[in-house]
């Protein structure tokens, strides 16, 4: 039992340097655009944001014949995108959670091969949801910058 507390000791500590790597503080002048926990972005990811201490959102405007209009188009779809952006990494982190659980289930297996095979089952799963999870937020990133750099239609 010691031993596979410290094999799940240490998967633990891995992944959590890892984080700690890949994902660094951000720059001070970011303030506004954090992420929690380095990898969740906040929802107003694609809008303008004033870069005072407020970190207020700038909604972008058209201009009409009446006068400027906030561009509903371009606010909806960053949100969207936004929500998105955070789905995105918590999907990842959900599959990171079922590699541990398909690990500790393939430890603990004591050689019963059917508790194996659905351990090597989980961590397959896991590591195929990993991927479509890292594609995906690649593409959220990429469409959702092309589409909402623009503040007119």
């Amino acid at each position: 039992m010691t031993k596979v507390l410290s094999i799940l000791f240490v998967q633990i500590s891995v992944i959590v340097f890892s984080f700690l790597v890949l994902f660094p503080a951000q720059p001070a002048q970011a303030a506004c655009k954090g992420r929690f926990l380095g990898v969740i972005p906040t929802w107003y990811e694609y809008l303008p944001v004033d870069n005072t201490t407020d970190c207020n959102v700038e909604f972008p405007t058209k201009s009409t014949p009446s006068g400027d209009e906030i561009n509903l188009r371009v606010v909806v779809t960053s949100i969207a995108f936004g929500i998105l952006g955070i789905l995105m990494p918590i999907a990842g982190l959900v599959s990171v959670i079922f590699v541990i659980v398909g690990g500790f289930t393939f430890i603990t297996s004591a050689g019963q091969p059917d508790k194996a095979k659905n351990a090597r089952g989980t961590i397959l799963n896991a590591l195929i949801g990993l991927v479509i999870a890292m594609s995906a937020a690649v593409i959220v990133n990429i469409v959702a910058k092309a589409l909402t750099s623009g503040t007119t239609p």
